[in-house]
């Protein structure tokens, strides 16, 4: 059967539900994939993770979307690309209960027009949403445990954004970030955020020799659509969030980062998806048991995939 991080029954819940919806882009093209993006998104691959100390075998967009559940996220808007098919079928049919009504929204990234676009396609489906603020999910990011994206989801303090962000020797991967003098060391208000900087260009973000990274979970006040509105292609020729979020701070927005404390599971390319692919099932391995469920859990929900056409 197909296992889920939290029981489908929503009285069972330790955690409140939010009324924030949740938006998940997932309209790249995944060049760093290819062959087999050509064939299915992304997040339409099936891999094994570790969350909250439990293994699950599973398609990676079901993984977010478990991880959304696990915060009491059940408003599920997924911006799909030219594989939507694929995608919503996976969703809709063999994803967990609580999110099979996701919203799809078609965003076109022939272009590469980046993340900033693909969450300005999300406008019209938030402003559906009473309340100010929605989530904003990575559909290529998972993490180990959902502590630190609970306590930044949940908190009553009034900013523009709320970012995740994780410590990093490798800033060239990721949008880092400047906190002001009163970092704490778990979270803390941003005066700055500059998108992938190379070695010339990342000293002023260091902090005793490291960084800290936009780590793919945000919060944002519906404002961010005027923000990326606004904004022109940045680096890689793209429309970067980090730059919707920079223009924000510099009109004087404010904008507080939450440091996670565990791993993130990146699988946006073969060598991280190979690296934690090994590492896991090496663990698993050692498990006969566990082993023959989370292979029977794979031969489930690709029988149910298949018998829904």
């Amino acid at each position: 059967m197909n296992s889920l991080i939290v029981p489908a029954d929503k009285s069972s819940r330790m955690f409140p539900v939010v009324s924030k919806p949740v938006v998940i882009p997932a309209a790249g093209k995944g060049s760093r994939m290819l062959p087999i993006t050509a064939i299915v998104p992304k997040e339409g691959t099936f891999v094994l993770t570790k969350i909250n100390g439990h293994y699950r075998n599973d398609f990676l967009v079901n993984h977010v979307l478990n991880s959304c559940i696990d915060c009491g996220l059940l408003d599920v808007v997924i911006i799909a690309g030219y594989q939507k098919g694929s995608l919503q079928d996976i969703v809709c049919m063999v994803g967990p209960e609580e999110t099979r009504d996701a919203e799809f929204v078609v965003q076109n990234q022939s272009f590469g027009w980046g993340l900033g676009k693909a969450i300005e396609a999300a406008e019209k489906a938030v402003k559906h949403y009473a309340g100010d603020d929605f989530v904003v999910w990575l559909g290529d990011n998972i993490f180990d445990n959902t502590d630190s994206i609970k306590d930044m989801i949940y908190s009553a303090d009034d900013y523009f954004a709320k970012i995740l962000v994780l410590k990093t020797d490798r800033p060239s991967f990721y949008g880092v970030v400047k906190f002001d003098s009163d970092f704490n060391g778990s979270n803390g208000l941003i005066t700055d955020i500059f998108e992938k900087p190379d070695v010339n260009e990342r000293e002023p973000y260091a902090v005793d020799g490291f960084y800290y990274g936009v780590a793919g979970v945000y919060v944002f006040s519906k404002k961010i659509f005027d923000y990326l509105k606004r904004i022109k292609p940045g680096k890689g020729g793209e429309f970067q969030l980090t730059d919707a979020i920079k223009l924000g701070i510099d009109c004087g927005e404010r904008v507080c980062c939450y440091v996670h404390d565990g791993e993130r599971y990146d699988f946006g390319t073969w060598v991280d998806y190979n690296n934690y692919q090994a590492r896991f099932w090496s663990e698993v391995y050692k498990n006969p048991v566990l082993l023959d469920k989370l292979n029977e859990d794979q031969m489930s929900l690709m029988l149910k995939l298949k018998g829904g056409f």
